[in-house]
């Protein structure tokens, strides 16, 4: 994420190193395989392996470190959307909630856990090379 495309989509006061060391504190995870599909493809030619994990187990160990974002917060190329110290939300308060705009139905582009996460059952169902 190019530091000049960043600062144009930065609220909040946030600098480009603001935003990377706070994504830095996070895991990601994708929620829509279609999503997952466009960024596997931008990765070209180099190998890949695909993780998949059992979401209610995760959160169920997790949830108080989970988060959710509208947007993929890590990439700040072509329009980037806008991002703010409200772009990653807790999971509990979306659930409650929905977004700040009060949409309940638009679905998060990505899961977050602020901890480390088990590569292993019964949290991890796959592992495969793509």
């Amino acid at each position: 994420m190019p530091p000049s495309a960043l600062e144009r989509a930065l609220e909040d006061g946030l600098t480009p190193g603001d935003w990377y060391a706070l994504l830095n504190d996070f895991v990601f995870f994708w929620l829509d395989e279609s999503r997952m599909e466009r960024q596997r493809h931008a990765c070209g030619d180099r190998p890949q392996v695909l993780l998949t994990f059992d979401a209610p187990t995760l959160l169920e160990k997790y949830g108080t470190d989970a988060f959710v974002s509208p947007i993929n917060s890590g990439n700040a190329r072509r329009k980037p959307a806008r991002r703010g110290l409200s772009t990653l939300m807790p999971y509990g308060t979306w659930l409650a909630n929905g977004w700040p705009a009060g949409t309940r139905h638009r679905l998060p582009a990505e899961l977050l856990f602020r901890s480390a996460i088990p590569v292993q059952a019964p949290y991890l169902v796959e592992m495969r090379d793509v």
